[in-house]
């Protein structure tokens, strides 16, 4: 990767799964996770 990262990606995914406001799917995969906002529960 090209630029300056202050932490690496797996930092970065780590963060990401651990932190309820994001849903992260295919983490394990070679061509890298997909990350949206999670939804929260309307009632």
């Amino acid at each position: 990767m090209k630029g300056y990262l202050l932490f690496s990606e797996q930092d970065l995914l780590e963060a990401l799964v651990k932190d309820g406001r994001f849903d992260v799917e295919n983490q394990d995969s070679a061509f890298g996770a997909e990350v949206c906002a999670a939804r929260k529960d309307r009632r």
